[in-house]
C-alpha cells in the first residue's frame, strides 16, 4: 500500500496534539487533581491523537508513518517555553531536534520512490 499525503498530514496533527498533550500533562502534574482542567485537556489531546492515528494507518505504510511521530519530540520543544517558563532551549536540543526533523524528512522522501 502506498502512503498518501493525507495519511503523512493525520499523523503530523497527531504528534502535535500528542506532543502538545505533554505539556499539559506536566503543567497539570503541579496542580491538584481535583478538577483539573488540564488534566481533561491531555486527555481530550490523546484521544483525538488516537482517532487521527488510527485514520492515518488505514491509508499508510506503518513502517512510513511511525517515525513521523518522532516529531512530537520537536513540537515539545518548540512551544514548552510558552507553557513552562522554567524550560528552556539549548543548542543540543536544537540540534537534537533538526535532526530528528531530517530523519523524518528523509523517511518521507523515500516513501515516495
Amino acid at each position: 500500500m502506498k502512503t498518501t499525503k493525507r495519511a503523512i498530514l493525520l499523523i503530523l496533527f497527531t504528534s502535535f496534539c500528542a506532543g502538545t498533550g505533554q505539556l499539559f500533562l506536566k503543567y497539570a502534574m503541579s496542580l491538584p487533581f481535583f478538577l483539573n482542567f488540564y488534566l481533561l485537556e491531555w486527555f481530550f489531546l490523546y484521544m483525538i491523537a488516537i482517532i487521527l492515528m488510527t485514520l492515518a494507518f488505514r491509508e499508510g505504510e506503518i513502517s512510513v508513518l511511525s517515525p513521523f511521530l518522532a516529531t512530537s519530540y520537536v513540537w515539545v520543544i518548540l512551544v514548552s517555553p510558552f507553557f513552562i517558563v522554567t524550560e528552556t532551549i539549548t543548542s543540543f536540543k536544537i540540534i537534537g531536534s533538526v535532526l530528528v526533523f531530517i530523519g523524518v524528512s528523509l523517511i518521507g522522501i523515500g516513501a515516495r520512490k
